[in-house]
């Protein structure tokens, strides 16, 4: 499969240091969406939870969409949020969650989100800590087409993941003429050749060994959408020198 039909990937100044917010979290309200305004990486976690209404609101999901965020070090969250249908509007360019801080054990968690039809997260890559738990969503189509076990780390190998009372079996099924995984019926899942350690651009070229969850140019350890181990100096390395801090 061409790695190119899997999704969008980030378009930002490479030069410009990104935008690191503390943890967020959205909570009665959609229109709190705007506290994630800018955020290019989130160090800490993000939850959106309890935005619970007895009219239709879907209009008012699809009027924001942060397509700077490109990481969150700690989980992702998803609890009791009516009128959400899909993730991808929102975050089309996540590509890596850390799990540095995990909810119980889960890195990303979208539980009772009963309007939800896919996740469509398309870009997302890279699980490096932590499982996943997608439970009591029951209009949520495509969580068995996609391998989680590419995305969540090799320690976790999709074995502590929980998928349960959703709606996977009246979905459309995938475009089998373009990919045999996706994220919805026009959206791929992203598929590195097994040998690009730190993922790969959009053309399937290997990222340099220090990238996690994609790059913008191929063995390049400065055009990394996230790195592995530590950023210094706008370069990703795999530790920093002795004279600074980490």
């Amino acid at each position: 499969m061409d790695p190119s039909t899997s999704g969008s990937f980030p378009s930002v100044n490479r030069d410009a240091k990104p935008t690191y917010c503390g943890s967020k979290r959205v909570v009665n309200y959609v229109w709190n969406l705007e506290l994630l305004r800018g955020c290019e990486i989130i160090e800490g976690s993000l939850e959106i939870i309890l935005i619970e209404s007895k009219e239709d609101i879907s209009g008012e999901w699809e009027k924001y969409s942060f397509p700077e965020l490109v990481q969150i070090t700690g989980f992702l969250l998803i609890y009791r949020v009516d009128g959400l249908v899909s993730l991808g509007h929102l975050f089309p360019n996540l590509a890596v969650i850390r799990g540095t801080i995990l909810h119980q054990r889960y890195a990303l968690v979208i539980y009772e989100a009963l309007h939800m039809e896919k996740i469509n997260l398309y870009s997302l890559t890279s699980i490096l800590r932590g499982s996943v738990r997608i439970q009591n969503n029951f209009n949520l189509c495509y969580i068995s087409t996609v391998d989680w076990s590419l995305i969540t780390s090799n320690e976790v190998a999709g074995m502590d993941n929980v998928f349960k009372r959703n709606n996977d079996y009246t979905c459309p099924p995938c475009n089998t003429s373009e990919c045999h995984r996706c994220w919805g019926s026009s959206k791929c899942q992203k598929m590195c050749p097994p040998e690009c350690r730190g993922g790969c651009t959009s053309k399937g070229e290997c990222c340099h060994e220090f990238c996690i969850g994609g790059c913008y140019e191929p063995h390049n350890s400065s055009a990394c959408f996230a790195c592995r181990n530590v950023s210094y100096k706008g370069d990703c390395v795999n530790a920093c020198p002795r004279i600074s801090y980490k």
